[in-house]
């Protein structure tokens, strides 16, 4: 699919959603009286399943139905919408001006300073800083609002 989640979104959000909606259509399937002590603890659990009244109006097998539908019509929106903002991309992507090699630079998008490389691995490095891998900081700096900057001297990191 050639899908990039940079950010984590799918094992963050996605996935712990899906559990916990599959778990819920076995937790109201088999959920009983029994199980909550009386009505009133299962019509708070499962509103929709008693009337005003606590006269049951749905089966447990019913109320995993539905949690299975809005499973169901959740994904559908999920999937919707991330074709929409996929082809939006694409769309942009390609009246964009940001070459394909720097789609994950952040240079081209943000003021960074010019020593932001100095942060980077050796290997990801675009010009050496220090010599065997070591990072030079050549000042520090702590504002606080009741201090003066604190500046440490050059060190080797």
């Amino acid at each position: 699919l050639r899908i990039q989640d940079t950010c984590g979104v799918h094992n963050l959000h996605g996935l712990p959603g899906i559990y916990s909606a599959i778990a819920s259509v076995l937790v109201a399937g088999t959920a009983s009286i029994h199980n909550y002590g009386n009505a009133l603890g299962l019509s708070k659990v499962f509103g929709g399943r008693y009337d005003t009244n606590m006269i049951e109006v749905r089966t447990a097998g019913g109320q995993a139905g539905f949690q299975l539908a809005l499973l169901i019509s959740t994904l559908a929106f999920a999937i919707g919408g991330g074709l929409i903002a996929g082809l939006f991309a694409r769309f942009i992507t390609g009246i964009c001006t940001v070459k394909e090699e720097e789609f994950f630079d952040d240079q081209p998008f943000w003021d960074l300073p010019e020593d932001a490389d100095s942060y980077l691995p050796d290997e990801e490095r675009s010009s050496p800083v220090a010599p065997s891998g070591g990072v030079r900081i050549e000042k520090f700096e702590v504002q606080t609002m009741d201090a003066e900057p604190y500046q440490r001297h050059p060190s080797k990191v």
